[in-house]
């Protein structure tokens, strides 16, 4: 975003600016916001997003309904949702029956339990163990994937058939996708390696036939033998099972592979009818998604191997390792399991999206799909299609951060993904470079009823490129707690790095806990999870929601758990029957302590837990909690605790806030009453992530650095406070100064006065304010200084639905930081009702306050830059090239220009705030783009440095509707007009830029705004380091971003490029070598010769020194002087031929043509005219070495301009 070098902004004569469009007359206050959403047959979705300003630019009125869509995704962009999980619309795809694949029956029975090793015959005598190969990950009914191909291992019990003893039994495919690289067996042959002739039908109806062979399943003994077939190992077990014992021998499971036909569909494969040797045994068939397109890691040897940003940058996979993440290993997050591609670093492993179709094998009764990945090139994000076995499909965002998090560490992952792995280097064409890496995992939801078979990767991905590296499904539990003894890294309880610790399978059923059995503790009777080891069996507290079947007339609700990483709590929430509501604090004790805290009873202790490296003698515990119902109440479901904390559920058990529903669902419209008139918000509104806002019950919504819950209820149940008098506790982040409200009023804007309480029980009292749910039909501004929060599209009314416009605004207040807030009273209302949905603190107060940008098609409701409703025009500025989103390049700062889209805060209104800042490397001045409203004003500024140290200086910006510029401002863009409330004024306005030297030395970590009356506005800040002082070039398609002589003209990159001076190239001039700036076009890459002094380098027994250049403003010279190491020093003319010489026949100053281009780059495009670059020399002192030269101070008649030196 910003960068080491720079341009100055070209000014513009607003006389001579051409209006792309025409202005359209407003009506007073919010009539044209009316207009927003109105028209929605078409939708945009993100990826398709039009711009109304960019359309009003390019001489295209926008439609409301681009204008909506385009608000209502910059406010998406603003709330960054943590999905719990992220929930799917139901598709519009006609559904069909369910495509249930049916299997042949099983013929030969494989494993054995090792309490009973008869009764396996694999072999017609020994038999697989079934504790090994759960061990190595293989239990029944569940996936297991090896070199890019997902097996189901047959869902069958120990001694029950579970394996083909291939004899020509057709098995069907499933799921059947277009573009498979692979098709894959897993399985392993008995009394020696066995083949045979199989076939592949495909779905056009034509067949291969190809020949199948798997290895001995003890290869033959010696288990250092290589495979037979090209075989893989998939799995490796110690013993084996004889009819009356175990057996000390290796056994193996292997995986074969076919490589299929481009564009050809797998229907089912044939197998062997007889084979050759041995006898042949298949426990699964898989089907592989396309083959990888994308090299994501190298080995740190070999750095230049893997090629993941297409920059020659990748993963380390010593640094995967050490994140516990290495070829065909586990990665569990969220209770996902993901199998990470078992390809060797250097080789391809992973997908660049760009329409593949990925099989998925979803678990039994998966409620939730997960991808693991990332992007590069910044958070990117694109349309990924889900295909259910029904037939049915729907569509999501597929989003990922970028694989650096955009090089900050810190910031957090975009698109609610969550970070899988953390890795603190990568690898380059250099090697090593210390940047913490991260893969992600991002979750949607399954419809209920749903299977998913395969997901269409977006065709399509913006601003970068999404890489896949694996894809998984859970059920409704999202941790992993239970480990079997012999695979001891396929469960993370503690969600520890580098492989966490959990309950041992073992150890649990030593105390008579088994998957599927009844706990009993107090009286309650629970059901421990029937989940195996090693797959999700417990809810790790997140706000979900969970029904409860209680027995009759049940008096108390118990949970069944224990937390990790310390004993936490949350608050957790009843729904009853008559969707009346009740909260408590759920809390369970660490796993690891005893005694039990928060009232727990002690259910079970267990002598040892299991950790990735191996056991651990540590004593570990199971709890119980209770609450108490209410009475005459039926308890129909908990919202768990949507906290940081640990907090794990096993079972619900029993023992024989909100008071206001505001949603409803379209499906039943009179389910809610959020204004007394039966009239509420509609669900999918919210919940839809194309046409609405994308979040859904529980999800944590990130606002101005606050952490929002939306209420975890779901349609036509209690979702809001309507004020009333209720103390409502809140739970504040640490050394929170600011309290924030979402919500909307009914029967007009309404405000109360309510009440803060403090932990001392100090006090203090503000107005908390907001506008009414749909403005007063659209007919009223906003009130109280609210931010739109929502814009939606709908009122459900209790006879069905109508198309009115509906909104949620937020508002804010400051607490004392030195104190601790307990709760806010929140009184009834005079008049009107105010609702409220959530409530979040913040701490830290660095976030845009002030809307000063408005598009002109759009009412200023709530934009308002100077305090009287007026703003800048976007189309204005845009005609300025100062686009919403983009870079504005300032004498060589890159800023970000805000986008605000008339409704989100754009620019920070001077109040003594601290705003965070990421320099540059070695960054030598701080600046900044803004202006001054009702008047020029200024004040002191703190720069606070990363060594804690600060400095300050004096702020000030020039008024945005006066010229000339005042505090050495720089003029960057005139505007001939700005908007008001009442339309389009001919009134000129300013835009400017600051800047104050950072000392050297110091890196600037934050500047705290200066806390005045008057109105100063920031809108960016950048940082810039020191070097060339001018921007000479330009390129041909923005010829307008550079400026060598001071009239906005400049070279062309294409024309230099022409005669050899690209970017970064080595050139020879009369025997002396050159590097031309390695500078891109519209930046800094020249010296502008005012007194610089520059260190040279020079070749061995230089004795001549070289320069290319030119002159603007006619021939031009200067006295310079060279500095030799003996600190003797040599004057000298250096001048310059101008660069549009008209005569070349007698070149001055001793210069020579280096090249010659037919035409030079204007504001308005290339002019055709003759445009050189010249080169002129000094002869050195014999016997002497330079050090420097310095350029002239002083130069006429025009400016001397120096692009790089030489010697020879």
């Amino acid at each position: 975003m910003m960068c080491t070098q720079g341009r100055r902004r070209l000014r513009r004569n607003p006389h001579e600016r051409t209006r792309a469009h025409t202005r359209t007359t407003r009506l007073l206050t919010l009539f044209c916001l009316c207009t927003l959403i109105t028209l929605f047959s078409g939708i945009i979705t993100p990826g398709q997003m039009v711009s109304a300003a960019s359309t009003h630019a390019n001489g295209i009125a926008p439609t409301a309904a681009q204008r909506a869509a385009t608000i209502r995704h910059a406010l998406k962009q603003r709330i960054h949702v943590l999905h719990h999980p992220k929930a799917l619309s139901s598709s519009s795809t006609p559904k069909t029956a369910k495509q249930n694949v049916i299997l042949p029956a099983y013929n030969n029975a494989g494993s054995s339990n090792d309490s009973n090793p008869n009764e396996g015959s694999f072999d017609g005598n020994n038999s697989y163990s079934v504790q090994a190969l759960q061990g190595t990950g293989l239990l029944p009914g569940q996936n297991f994937t090896f070199s890019n191909v997902t097996f189901v291992w047959p869902n069958a019990a120990a001694g029950t058939p579970n394996n083909y003893l291939v004899n020509g039994q057709v098995i069907p495919v499933a799921p059947s996708i277009a573009g498979a690289a692979n098709l894959g067996f897993l399985g392993a042959s008995t009394n020696g390696n066995a083949s045979g002739n199989a076939t592949v039908t495909f779905t056009d109806a034509t067949t291969q036939t190809f020949s199948l062979g798997l290895s001995d399943w003890t290869l033959g003994g010696n288990p250092q033998s290589t495979p037979a077939f090209s075989n893989q190992i998939a799995a490796t077990m110690t013993y084996r099972n004889t009819p009356v014992d175990q057996q000390t021998i290796t056994t193996f499971l292997f995986s074969a592979q076919l490589a299929l036909p481009a564009g050809k569909t797998v229907q089912s494969v044939t197998l062997p009818t007889t084979t050759s040797s041995g006898q042949m045994h298949i426990f699964a068939v898989g089907i592989s998604g396309p083959a990888y397109n994308n090299t994501g890691t190298s080995d740190d040897a070999s750095p230049t191997s893997g090629n993941f940003d297409g920059s020659t940058r990748s993963y380390s996979a010593q640094a995967l390792q050490s994140a516990g993440v290495k070829p065909g290993s586990t990665i569990i997050n969220d209770g996902l399991s993901y199998t990470f591609p078992n390809a060797a670093p250097g080789t391809a492993n992973n997908y660049t999206s760009s329409g593949q179709i990925l099989p998925v094998v979803s678990v039994p009764n998966a409620v939730t799909l997960g991808v693991l990945g990332s992007a590069i090139s910044g958070a990117s994000s694109g349309t990924a299609t889900i295909t259910f076995t029904d037939a049915s499909t729907q569509t999501v965002t597929l989003g990922f951060s970028d694989w650096t998090l955009g090089g900050n560490a810190q910031t957090p992952p975009s698109f609610g993904n969550q970070i899988a792995a953390t890795m603190s280097y990568r690898n380059t064409a250099g090697g090593k470079q210390t940047v913490s890496t991260f893969l992600f995992s991002t979750e949607f939801a399954i419809p209920a009823g749903k299977t998913v078979q395969n997901l269409t990767l977006p065709t399509a991905s913006t601003p970068g490129q999404l890489h896949i590296f694996a894809i998984s499904t859970r059920g409704a539990y999202n941790n992993i707690s239970t480990s079997d003894d012999a695979n001891l890294t396929s469960a993370n309880f503690d969600l520890h790095t580098n492989g966490g610790n959990s309950y041992s399978a073992q150890a649990l059923q030593s105390q008579n806990i088994l998957p599927g059995q009844s706990v009993v503790s107090d009286g309650i009777s629970y059901t421990w999870p029937s989940a195996p080891a090693g797959t999700p069996n417990n809810y790790l507290a997140a706000g979900q929601t969970i029904s409860v079947t209680p027995v009759a007339n049940a008096t108390t609700l118990g949970f069944l758990g224990s937390a990790t990483n310390g004993s936490t709590s949350g608050t957790a929430t009843i729904t009853y029957t008559d969707n009346s509501t009740s909260t408590f604090t759920l809390g369970l004790t660490d796993w690891a302590t005893n005694p039990p805290v928060s009232g727990n009873l002690l259910v079970a202790t267990f002598p040892y837990l299991n950790h990735a490296a191996g056991q651990q003698t540590t004593t570990n515990y199971l709890y119980a909690t209770e609450t108490s119902l209410a009475a005459g109440k039926t308890i129909q479901s908990v919202t768990l605790p949507s906290i940081t904390g640990q907090l794990h559920i096993f079972a619900i058990g029993t023992r024989s806030s909100y008071n206001n529903i505001g949603i409803s669902d379209t499906a039943n419209t009179h389910g809610a009453d959020f204004d007394g008139f039966g009239r509420s918000y509609a669900a999918q509104d919210f919940s839809d992530p194309v046409s609405g806002m994308g979040w859904n019950p529980g999800d944590t919504l990130i606002y101005n650095g606050m952490n929002l819950i939306w209420p975890a209820a779901p349609s036509g149940q209690a979702d809001n406070y309507q004020t009333n008098g209720q103390t409502i506790a809140i739970t504040p982040v640490a050394n929170a100064d600011t309290l924030g409200f979402v919500g909307a009023s009914t029967g007009g804007a309404t405000a109360i006065t309510a009440t803060i309480t403090y932990t001392d029980n100090s006090t203090s009292t503000f107005q908390l304010g907001m506008s009414d749910w749909t403005l007063g039909n659209n007919r009223v501004a906003p009130s109280y200084n609210n931010q739109l929060f929502a814009l939606l599209t709908h009122r459900n009314l209790a006879s069905g639905q109508e198309n009115l416009d509906t909104y949620l605004f937020y508002a804010e207040t400051t607490i004392s930081a030195a104190k601790v807030v307990k709760s806010v009273t929140l009184p009834a209302a005079s008049t009107g009702t105010l609702h409220i949905f959530t409530i979040g603190t913040r701490a830290g107060n660095g976030y845009p306050n002030n809307i000063g940008t408005s598009d002109e098609a759009d009412s200023t409701a709530f934009a308002n830059y100077d305090g009287q409703g007026d703003t800048y025009s976007l189309q204005s500025l845009q005609n300025d090239h100062i686009t919403q989103g983009q870079p504005v390049i300032v004498n060589g700062i890159s800023y970000l220009w805000p986008a605000s889209y008339s409704v989100i805060p754009d620019n920070y209104q001077a109040a003594g705030q601290t705003v965070g800042v990421t320099p540059v490397a070695n960054a030598t001045t701080l600046g900044f783009l803004g202006s001054a409203t009702n008047g020029s004003t200024s004040g002191t500024a703190t720069i606070t440095y990363t060594d804690n140290s600060t400095s300050t200086f004096t702020l000030g910006f020039t008024d945005w509707a006066t010229t000339p510029a005042a505090y050495s401002n720089t003029l960057v863009a005139s505007m001939p007009n700005r908007n008001t409330s009442t339309g389009s004024q001919s009134t000129k306005t300013y835009l400017y830029e600051t800047e104050t030297s950072i000392p050297a030395g110091k890196t600037v970590q934050s500047v705290t705004l200066p806390s005045i009356s008057g109105q100063l506005h920031i809108f960016a800040i950048g940082t810039r380091a020191d070097q060339y002082n001018n921007a000479g070039t330009s390129d041909d398609s923005t010829p307008y971003t550079a400026n060598i002589d001071n009239a906005n003209n400049s070279y062309s990159a294409q024309g230099l490029k022409s005669i050899g001076l690209a970017p970064g190239q080595s050139i020879s001039v009369n025997g002396m070598a050159f590097l031309w700036p390695n500078a891109t076009a519209g930046f800094f890459d020249n010296y502008q010769a005012h007194g610089q002094t520059i260190a040279v380098t020079p070749v061995a027994n230089a004795t001549t020194l070289g320069f290319l250049g030119a002159a603007t403003g006619g021939a031009t010279s200067g006295s310079a002087t060279l500095t030799y190491t003996d600190h003797s020093t040599q004057t000298f003319t250096l001048g310059f031929a101008d660069w549009n010489a008209t005569s070349i026949t007698s070149l001055p100053y001793g210069n020579s043509i280096v090249g010659t281009m037919p035409y030079r780059n204007t504001p308005a495009g290339a002019k055709t005219i003759n445009t050189y670059v010249f080169a002129t020399t000094i002869t050195l002192q014999t016997g002497k070495t330079l050090q420097s030269v310095t350029l002239p101070s002083t130069t006429s008649p025009g400016a001397l301009h120096v692009f790089t030196i030489g010697t020879k």
